[in-house]
């Protein structure tokens, strides 16, 4: 429940101040709420752990762009005085200051990850180290698409978690259990008048005074406490069982002290149902409890029965009071820190239930692109969609071949072997070595025909069986394929030996890469996420 119909509950409880003498039972609800919570305290709810947007799937996405990128942009993350040596501060250039300010540590930590110095890449780093430096150039863009998504992503907006309250406590169950009885560390059956009260003689020995909330340190510090104010019977010829049927143990008297013996047997019969797993430790359904019973004669607020004091008296009431409070306002008195405290807990847990909630749907959708990202560093998934075809096509690889005829600068090694023949006829060394007649301009021009689907006599054509064609390859990349013509090609009902690579147009490719990462980053985020 918010706040705000928790309030609106509150004063739907609220009725006019109990009149008349008390009497037996007349608390009974009370007694019945206070159990409720101290039984909450005896067993607390569970913490959800706080859950972080920035992932390692996150700082391993922007690794993976840290790795892609240039040399010039990784050596902003270098001290310019001593280039081995990581900065310590952001640059001034390179972006913009708002980048550095929101991104700096983040990118520092990535790059941290992958180099042990600045400029030496780790030996457990691979990433993308099985791509050609063709693939590495055609990845780069959805790489940078994908750590800007995930950028966004970690800026989720989230709900302030409350300061100051319980919920990271590492010793919460003790410091409940001291909100309860006093002290943490204490056994409920030897709890004292001094823990319980935070004193031996409660209000100076006066019940009304130490039953009215004025201090943390006095009787209304926990909720034992306020459990005797509500319940412990009077001296002689007062009401009794007015929380129970036969309460027994020793009276508190008005000008007296109350004893711990007796005390102790109240808490006794809160905490009899020793079956915690089926009793409810829900923190607002107890405070709602406690709110449900309180009244107010339009300035205090009581808790319990009362006609003019909380002085145990049959004629004034056994209750606690709140002076010059509304009852709304007693959630946030720090004089009854077992009602503040736990509804500062409370809220705090539902803040962080709600904002969980939100993180772990970013973080879903920050795996689906550290896989995609991850899928990028696999030949397979990217020859066909990212690289351009020219840099796989049997003319673009002749024209290499032929082009290194220029490297031979000796006629010894310009040789037919090599596609190559020597063109001078008196000298022996020099820049002579040329491509043999007719190869390289037959290699491309066989290329170029097969790419528009047209039959040839060269370049994969020129294979009429199935086991050359698969076997024509360029280290691991495969040039040719057995297969039937795709669309713009010829022969789509029969097999032949084509291109292994066919790409009808490189820009609409890269397109659909960016589509792709668009729908799988944003489709799954825009309900939470504000870009």
């Amino acid at each position: 429940m918010t706040y705000t119909s928790l309030v609106a509950a509150t004063f739907i409880a609220i009725s006019p101040a109990e009149a008349g003498n008390v009497h037996a039972g007349q608390n009974s609800g009370a007694f019945a709420a206070m159990c409720k919570l101290a039984r909450a305290l005896m067993a607390p709810p569970e913490i959800p752990p706080k859950q972080e947007l920035k992932t390692p799937e996150y700082y391993e996405i922007l690794q993976r762009n840290m790795t892609l990128s240039d040399s010039k942009w990784q050596a902003l993350f270098a001290n310019p005085e001593k280039p081995t040596e990581w900065a310590t501060e952001a640059p001034k250039t390179g972006a913009a200051t708002e980048d550095w300010t929101e991104m700096w540590e983040d990118w520092k930590k990535s790059i941290q990850e992958i180099q042990d110095t600045p400029g030496k890449t780790k030996n457990t780093i691979k990433y993308f180290s099985g791509l050609t430096p063709a693939q590495r150039k055609a990845v780069e863009a959805e790489v940078r698409i994908i750590a800007e998504t995930a950028r966004h992503i970690v800026k989720t907006p989230l709900a302030a978690e409350l300061t100051g309250t319980l919920i990271d406590s590492p010793n919460i169950k003790a410091e409940l259990k001291a909100l309860f009885i006093g002290n943490g560390a204490t056994t409920i059956g030897s709890a004292t008048l001094a823990q319980i009260f935070g004193t031996a003689t409660p209000g100076s020995s006066n019940r009304g005074t130490a039953c009215t909330a004025t201090d943390p340190a006095d009787a209304t510090k926990t909720l034992l406490a306020a459990i005797a104010c509500v319940c412990d019977d009077e001296n002689s010829g007062q009401a009794k069982d007015i929380c129970y049927k036969s309460q027994g143990g020793t009276e508190w008297q008005n000008t007296g002290n109350p004893t711990d013996t007796t005390v102790r047997v109240l808490v006794a019969k809160c905490l009899s149902d020793d079956h915690t797993s089926v009793i409810s430790t829900d923190l607002m359904a107890a405070i709602e409890s406690i709110l449900d019973q309180t009244t107010t004669d339009g300035t205090h607020t009581y808790l319990g029965a009362c006609e003019t004091s909380c002085n145990g008296q049959q004629s004034n009431g056994r209750c606690i009071k709140w002076e010059n409070k509304k009852p709304h306002e007693i959630l946030q008195e720090a004089k009854t820190p077992w009602l503040s405290k736990l509804y500062q807990l409370s809220q705090a847990i539902s803040i962080r239930k709600q904002n969980n909630e939100k993180i772990l749907r970013a973080q879903e959708t920050t795996k689906t692109l550290s896989l995609r990202a991850k899928a990028l560093e696999n030949p397979q998934h990217i020859s066909e969609v990212l690289v351009p075809l020219e840099t796989s096509t049997p003319g673009k690889e002749g024209s290499q071949q032929n082009n290194q005829c220029t490297n031979h600068k000796a006629n010894a090694t310009c040789t037919p072997d090599n596609n190559c023949k020597w063109t001078s006829t008196d000298k022996s060394d020099g820049d002579f070595c040329k491509p043999k007649e007719g190869e390289g301009q037959t290699t491309q021009a066989g290329a170029k025909e097969e790419a528009t689907g047209t039959a040839t006599t060269t370049g994969c054509a020129k294979h009429q069986t199935k086991e050359p064609c698969e076997n024509d390859k360029a280290g691991d990349k495969q040039n040719c394929a057995w297969r039937k013509g795709k669309d713009n090609e010829d022969d789509k009902d029969t097999e032949k030996c084509l291109n292994g690579s066919f790409l009808l147009n490189k820009k609409m490719a890269l397109s659909m890469a960016a589509v792709f990462i668009n729908l799988v980053a944003f489709q799954r985020f825009k309900d939470f996420c504000t870009f």
